[in-house]
C-alpha cells in the first residue's frame, strides 16, 4: 500500500513536470497585476529604460500620439505595446533559478507596420545588453541574434497584424540557442531558424543582472503577450520519469 502511495505520487510529479513543462509566465500583462490602458512602466517589475513611459502601454489603451484607441490583445484580455524607440525593460523577480545550464523563452510578438521591434535575453538589462534576440527588420524580415554568430537572416517574412510565437532555447552548456517562429493567427507551422553560437557563458552573468527587454525603434506599433521561461525541461522530465522506472522495479521485485 505504501509503494502504491509512493507510484501515485510519482505520477503526480510527472504530470505536474507535464503541464509546467509550457513555462513559468514570466509575463501575461493581465490583471490584476497589470491595468489596461496605462503605461506598462511600474506595473509587474518593468522598466523603461529609454523612451516615453506614455509609449509603452498595457492594451486596450489610448494612443495620445494617434489619438486613437488600441485595442489589439494577442492573448487572453490584455497585451502590452511599445513604440517610438521605447526600451522596457524587467529582471527576473524571482526566477532567477530558471537561469541554470539552459532555458527556453517562449512569446508572443506582433506588429502593425513594418519596423524594427526586438526582443531580447539580456545579461544587463540596465546597460541594455542585447546578445540574444528575435528581431522583425525594418524591410520586413525575421531575424536572429546570438553573440558569436551575430544578426541572420532567417529566410522568412512577418506579416503584419499577425502574431507570431517565438522560442529561444539557449544551452549555457553547449553554447548554443536554437529559435522556432510560428504565425499562430493563420496556424502556419513552426519553423526552425539557423542556431546560433554563444561561445563560453557562465550563466551567473545573466542570473545577476539579467532579465529580458523589448524595443520599438520606428513608431509603429509593437505587440507582446505571454512570456514564459522553462528551465531544463526535457532534464526535469526525464528526472520524474526515471523515478517512477526505479520504482516500478521496486514494485515488481
Amino acid at each position: 500500500m505504501k509503494e502504491a502511495k509512493i507510484i501515485m505520487l510519482a505520477a503526480a510529479t510527472v504530470s505536474l513536470t507535464v503541464a509546467t513543462s509550457h513555462g513559468t509566465i514570466f509575463s501575461d500583462f493581465e490583471a490584476p497585476t497589470f491595468t489596461a490602458d496605462t503605461e506598462l512602466n511600474g506595473q509587474g517589475g518593468w522598466t523603461t529604460t529609454i523612451g516615453s513611459p506614455a509609449r509603452g502601454r498595457v492594451t486596450p489603451a489610448f494612443d495620445a500620439d494617434l489619438a486613437q484607441n488600441i485595442n489589439t490583445v494577442l492573448d487572453g484580455s490584455q497585451s502590452v505595446y511599445v513604440k517610438s524607440a521605447v526600451h522596457a525593460a524587467r529582471g527576473w523577480n524571482g526566477l532567477e533559478s530558471s537561469v541554470n545550464d539552459g532555458l527556453v523563452i517562449s512569446f508572443l510578438m506582433q506588429v502593425d507596420a513594418n519596423t524594427r521591434t526586438e526582443l531580447y535575453l539580456s545579461p544587463d538589462i540596465v546597460g541594455l545588453s542585447t546578445p540574444i534576440g528575435v528581431l522583425f527588420d525594418g524591410a520586413g524580415n525575421i531575424r536572429v541574434q546570438t553573440p558569436n554568430s551575430g544578426n541572420v537572416d532567417t529566410g522568412e517574412n512577418y506579416l503584419l497584424d499577425k502574431t507570431y510565437r517565438f522560442t529561444m532555447s539557449v544551452d549555457f552548456t553547449g553554447g548554443t540557442v536554437a529559435f522556432t517562429g510560428q504565425n499562430v493567427t493563420d496556424g502556419g507551422p513552426v519553423n526552425n531558424y539557423p542556431t546560433g553560437n554563444t561561445g563560453a557563458i557562465d550563466p551567473i552573468d545573466y542570473q545577476t543582472g539579467g532579465g529580458l527587454l523589448f524595443l520599438e525603434r520606428d513608431g509603429a506599433h509593437a505587440f507582446y503577450d505571454t512570456i514564459t521561461v522553462v528551465p531544463e525541461p526535457a532534464t526535469a522530465l526525464l528526472l520524474a520519469l526515471g523515478g517512477l522506472t526505479m520504482l516500478g522495479r521496486r514494485r515488481a521485485t
